[in-house]
């Protein structure tokens, strides 16, 4: 809290003892609970999809970590494949089992933590922070082992009228929809219609970014003015969010959204979209996390 109050420039005066905040639990946060998006008439979605209030945490991936099955196949078969429209190509095949015995054949623990699992500033340690150090292949098992085990998780018990058909991440088109479209040019999730965030201090109070001189994810509840039009958080800042779709499918390589702790203001607004040489799917880096969409029975 200390680095985002220098950050905000607030004041704290010394030798006074300034009471931490206590952390709110899993409920109050609604940390389980997703969201239903209307649609936009600026965004190409024509269906219902639901999405993750919040990006996935440490303590909601620390469970399939945890899961005796971790490395059933049903996990890491078969991912679904976008290209650079959002439009459906062949599946990804064995290709994430066959990522997944690689690296455990590296390790000698037997399971595939995060990159950067153990440290203090990203870890797990941390529960209430996004997920990081997580590659694209880690990010559909999660949500394929979410599906699995809907019903016995806080997400079906907290979510009871959502039964889905399909869980996965975003395409672009639904991140987009979610954090209230594109228009005007350059608006940020937060912004009312018509309306573009200009102001530095404005945006340090509604996300985590670079400028916000914090160097390191913060907890998804931290910056609740960042909300978008459906009350979704931290859509812009703290990490980048993988999309099920391609950014150039030539070189495979996926596309992100969303910004990160890492990176300027700029990168964050609604319409950044990013890719990195190291957005393939067997890559990860301490600004990597996901958010699950879910597609619901008809």
């Amino acid at each position: 809290m200390s680095a985002r109050a220098r950050a905000l420039k607030i004041e704290i005066p010394e030798n006074e003892d300034v009471a931490k905040a206590p952390t709110p639990s899993d409920e109050e946060l609604g940390l389980h609970h997703f969201i239903e998006i209307s649609i936009l008439d600026d965004v190409k979605v024509s269906y219902p999809f639901w999405i993750g209030k919040y990006p996935v945490t440490n303590s909601q991936y620390e469970r399939f970590l945890n899961a005796p099955d971790f490395t059933n196949p049903i996990y890491w078969l078969d991912f679904l494949k976008f290209d650079e429209k959002c439009q459906p190509m062949p599946n990804w095949g064995n290709k994430g089992f066959e990522f997944l015995k690689e690296e455990i054949k590296k390790g000698k623990t037997g399971k595939l933590l995060p990159r950067f699992w153990d440290h203090k500033d990203f870890g797990g340690s941390n529960p209430h922070y996004p997920v990081v150090g997580i590659s694209w292949f880690e990010a559909n098992a999660y949500c394929e082992w979410l599906l699995q085990n809907w019903d016995r998780l806080p997400e079906g018990r907290e979510n009871p009228s959502l039964k889905p058909e399909l869980i996965r991440l975003p395409l672009e088109t639904e991140w987009t929809a979610a954090s209230g479209g594109v228009i005007p040019a350059g608006r940020y999730p937060w912004d009312e219609e018509g309306v573009v965030t200009k102001s530095l201090k404005v945006i340090l109070q509604r996300a985590n970014v670079e400028e916000s001189a914090i160097g390191h994810p913060t907890p998804v509840y931290a910056y609740p003015l960042g909300k978008s039009p459906f009350g979704i958080m931290d859509m812009v800042g703290n990490v980048w969010e993988w999309q099920a779709n391609f950014f150039i499918k030539d070189y495979e390589w996926l596309a992100f959204r969303g910004g990160s702790w890492y990176l300027n203001q700029f990168v964050e607004r609604v319409s950044g979209r990013q890719f990195f040489h190291f957005s393939r799917p067997n890559k990860a880096w301490s600004d990597y996390g996901f958010r699950v969409v879910v597609l619901p029975k008809k």
